[in-house]
C-alpha cells in the first residue's frame, strides 16, 4: 500500500524560493514542490494540531515524519508549467531612516524597505500528488497525517494557497516526475530533501534560518539537493500539442502601464520590442528550426522568405475610451500554445522605453537597462490579462462601418504614378486598401477618406533592411505617408482588420463604429 497526497493549487500559482538561493537570483523559483519544505509545513502544523486539541505528546508527529523521511516521493505535476511574470514587492530591510529627512518635521525612525521580485510557477488547475509507493502508515499515523493536511492552507510563500488531502478513495494517476541524476540532460534544478535511510534530524527541521545550525551549512543537516526528471507528457499531448493543449488561445492581451503614454505615431515601439524580446527568447529555448518560429516572426523556415499569407502574430496598441492603452497578441490562424505564451509573458516583464535616447539600442533588452528604467517616467511596464478577458468591441465587430484607428499605409512594393508621372488609379491608396481588406475578409468595402492630408507614420523596419538603408547614407527612421480612411461594407463584418505596411505592429488598424 502506498502513500498519496493530493495536492491544489487555488490561485493556480505555486510561491517558493529554492534553498540558499537569493530571491533575485532564482528565476524560476522551486519546482518541484521540495520534501523538504513538506516535512517543514507539517511540523508547523503540529504546533497548532497541538494548541487546538491538547494533545502534547511529540512521539506521534515524530514518527509520522521519520516516516516519510524514509523514503522519497515522486510525483505527478502539470505536464507543462510555466514561469509567471515576477511580481515585485516592497518589504522592509533591517536599517532604519527616518521617515521625513527634514529638519523639525517631527519625524520617526523606520525600516527601509527595499523590492523583492516574488518568483513562481503557473500550475493551473490540476493538482500536484505527493506518491510514496513502498511506504505504509499506520492507521494513527495516518489519521494525525490527514489533521495536519488539513490545517495546511498555504505551501511555500503565504500567497500561496494551497489545499492538501490524503488521496485514499480516487486512483492517481502514473508518476510522472521521478528521481534521476544531476547531469542527466533532463533533470530539474535539485530540491531540498532528506537523506532516505539515516535518522531524521529533527533540530534542523524545526530550527529556522538564522540559526547558527543551519547558517554555516550549505544543506540543514540530514538532508541532501535531489534532481527529478521534468514531468512526460502524456501521448495525447506529445502527439498533438497544438491542438489539445491550449486550443482555445486565440490571443493575449495585456495593459499597458506608465506615467507617460506615447503618441500615436509612436506606438510602434511597444510592438517591436515586444516582439524582439519574444523570438529572442524563442530561439534561445526552442530554436528557429521549430515551426512555432515562423508563426511568431513572419519568416518561412530558415529565415529568408516571409510567410505568406498573414499566418504569424500580430502585435496592436488598442486604445482605450479611457485613454489607457492595450496591447494584444493576435493571430489569425494556428492558436498559441504553452510555448508561445510563455515566452510572450517573459517578455512582458522588463520595464520598456519608447524614447531612442533613453533607451539605446543595445541596452534595451538587459537587466541593467530595466534597472536604470526603474524611475523613468518615460517607461512603460505590461501586466497580463487574464485569458477569459474579452476583446475589446470597436477592435473585433461585427460592424458595417470601420474607421482608421491608426493611418493606413500602402505597400512600399506599390507606386501610385506611372513613370511618366501618370496616375495608376489601381495604386491610390483608397484602391489599395480595398483590396488588401477584400484578401483578407472577401468583401469589398467603399473606401472614403476622413483626411486629405496625409499623416506621416512611422514603420517597422527589418535589420536588414535598416543597415542597407544606412549604408546609402539615410538615416533616422523610417517614415512614410499614411491616410486615415472609413470603410463601409454591404453587410456588417467581423474584425479585426489590420492592412498595409506594418500591420502586424498596428499600423493600418481599423475599429468598428457599431453602425
Amino acid at each position: 500500500m502506498s502513500v498519496i497526497i493530493r495536492q491544489e493549487f487555488p490561485l493556480g500559482r505555486f510561491h517558493a524560493t529554492p534553498w540558499r538561493q537569493s530571491v533575485f537570483d532564482a528565476q524560476r523559483g522551486e519546482w518541484p514542490p521540495s520534501p523538504w519544505r513538506l516535512l517543514r509545513a507539517l511540523a508547523a502544523r503540529w504546533f497548532q494540531f497541538s494548541r487546538e486539541t491538547g494533545q502534547t505528546d511529540s512521539a506521534a508527529i515524530q514518527e509520522l515524519l521519520t516516516s516519510l523521511a524514509s523514503e522519497l516521493p515522486e510525483y505527478y505535476l502539470p505536464a507543462e508549467p510555466r514561469r509567471g511574470p515576477a511580481i515585485r514587492q516592497y518589504q522592509p530591510t533591517s536599517k532604519l531612516a527616518w521617515s521625513d529627512p527634514a529638519k523639525g518635521s517631527g519625524a520617526v525612525k523606520q525600516c527601509k524597505t527595499t523590492l523583492v521580485p516574488d518568483q513562481y510557477q503557473i500550475v493551473g488547475e490540476e493538482p500536484i500528488y505527493w506518491i510514496w509507493p513502498g511506504l505504509k502508515l499506520p492507521d494513527d499515523q495516518q489519521l494525525l497525517l490527514a489533521e495536519l493536511l488539513n490545517r495546511t492552507l498555504y505551501f511555500g510563500r503565504q500567497e500561496s494557497f494551497c489545499r492538501m488531502i490524503i488521496a485514499a478513495n480516487v486512483p492517481p494517476p502514473q508518476p510522472n516526475c521521478l528521481q534521476c541524476e544531476t547531469t542527466e540532460p533532463d533533470a530539474m534544478p535539485p530540491v531540498l530533501a532528506p537523506i532516505p535511510g539515516q535518522p531524521l534530524r529533527l533540530d534542523s527541521l524545526l530550527a529556522n534560518t538564522d540559526n547558527p545550525l543551519l547558517r554555516n551549512s550549505p544543506v540543514p543537516p540530514g538532508t541532501t539537493l535531489v534532481s527529478y526528471r521534468m514531468p512526460v507528457i502524456p501521448e495525447r499531448m506529445a502527439n498533438h500539442p497544438e491542438s489539445v493543449l491550449l486550443a482555445d488561445v486565440k490571443y493575449l492581451q495585456f495593459a499597458i502601464g506608465g506615467r507617460v503614454y506615447p503618441q500615436p505615431e509612436r506606438w510602434i515601439k511597444l510592438p517591436e520590442r515586444i516582439r524582439g524580446r519574444a523570438t529572442k527568447r524563442f530561439e534561445e529555448c526552442f530554436g528557429t528550426d521549430d515551426p512555432r518560429y515562423s508563426l511568431l516572426v513572419g519568416k518561412a523556415t530558415g529565415g529568408l522568405q516571409p510567410l505568406r499569407d498573414h499566418q504569424h502574430a500580430y502585435f496592436v496598441v488598442w486604445p482605450e475610451p479611457d485613454q489607457t492603452l492595450r496591447l494584444i497578441v493576435w493571430r489569425r490562424g494556428e492558436p498559441f500554445d504553452s510555448r508561445d505564451q510563455s515566452v510572450l509573458s517573459e517578455a512582458s516583464e522588463a520595464r520598456i522605453s519608447w524614447r531612442e535616447d533613453l533607451c539605446p539600442r543595445d541596452l534595451k533588452d538587459s537587466p541593467e537597462n530595466d534597472k536604470r528604467l526603474r524611475n523613468d517616467p518615460w517607461a512603460l511596464r505590461l501586466v497580463e490579462l487574464p485569458a477569459k478577458t474579452p476583446l475589446p468591441a470597436r477592435f473585433v465587430g461585427p460592424s458595417r462601418k470601420w474607421e482608421s484607428v491608426t493611418p493606413f499605409v500602402p505597400p512600399a512594393t506599390r507606386h501610385a504614378r506611372r513613370k511618366n508621372g501618370k496616375a495608376r488609379e489601381s495604386e491610390l491608396p483608397a484602391a489599395i486598401c480595398a483590396r488588401l481588406v477584400e484578401l483578407a475578409l472577401g468583401q469589398t468595402p467603399q473606401v472614403e477618406f476622413i483626411s486629405d492630408a496625409p499623416i506621416w507614420t512611422k514603420l517597422h523596419e527589418s535589420k536588414a533592411a535598416r543597415d542597407e538603408r544606412r549604408a546609402k547614407g539615410l538615416t533616422g527612421s523610417l517614415v512614410r505617408p499614411g491616410w486615415k480612411l472609413r470603410l463601409t461594407f454591404a453587410e456588417p463584418v467581423n474584425g479585426p482588420i489590420m492592412v498595409g505596411d506594418s500591420c502586424h505592429f498596428g499600423v493600418g488598424l481599423f475599429g468598428a463604429t457599431g453602425q
